[in-house]
């Protein structure tokens, strides 16, 4: 630990940028044990009998967060909440006849309710996601480890348990639908993006 902290020798070096580059450099079939999606390691949160939980950690524009939002609606508002720089956990007890959109309008002057929180969060997230397409980022990338599907719980009453593939893909298929994102590349679309004022991030991927 010590060595990756200072970036000390070889594995110091490779081991600091994450278990995704480590395990490329290793090889030898390393890769299986190497739990991320898109470079970012996996919170303590296990998927085998959690699909939305999977959902949250693939679909996360930043990697595997749990964090994230296991649903379009709660992503949104999630995205909202880090922008307003507001704890997740602290940030539900704000409860009762003054909300987080009755905060921001003390704050800004302008008028916010739930409805306009959520849609800026969508347009947050969409933004975000353009960033990620430009960047390379596709369909492919928003997967787990094989692992969850084929390796089971050990023990505990759901013992025996694997994630079904088939069901998380159809699942996530439903996902870039309510998304309106393209369901091979993963690619938002221009009518959704140019609903969002994201007129300018449509042609920074137009052509990807």
């Amino acid at each position: 630990m010590r060595n990756i902290a200072l970036r000390k020798g070889n594995l110091g070096q490779v081991a600091a940028h994450g278990v995704k580059p480590l395990a490329q450099t290793i090889g030898k079939g390393s890769e299986a044990f190497a739990i991320h999606c898109k470079g970012h390691e996996y919170a303590a949160h296990n998927v085998h009998v959690n699909p939305p939980r999977a959902l949250c950690y693939t679909s996360c524009n930043r990697g595997a967060c749990h964090v994230n939002g296991q649903n379009v609606t709660s992503q949104h508002t999630h995205a909202m909440d880090d922008s307003t720089v507001l704890c997740q956990m602290g940030s539900r007890t704000i409860t009762g006849e003054v909300t987080i959109p009755d905060l921001l309008h003390s704050v800004t002057g302008e008028t916010w309710n739930q409805t306009k929180y959520e849609q800026t969060g969508e347009r947050i997230y969409n933004l975000e996601k353009c960033f990620n397409y430009r960047e390379g980022f596709r369909r492919v990338d928003d997967q787990l480890p094989d692992r969850f599907y084929t390796e089971p719980l050990t023990v505990g009453q759901y013992a025996g348990t694997v994630l079904k593939r088939e069901d998380f893909t159809k699942m996530m298929d439903g996902y870039y639908t309510e998304r309106d994102w393209d369901l091979k590349t993963s690619k938002p679309s221009q009518k959704k993006l140019a609903s969002l004022g994201l007129d300018y991030a449509w042609k920074e991927i137009a052509r990807l």
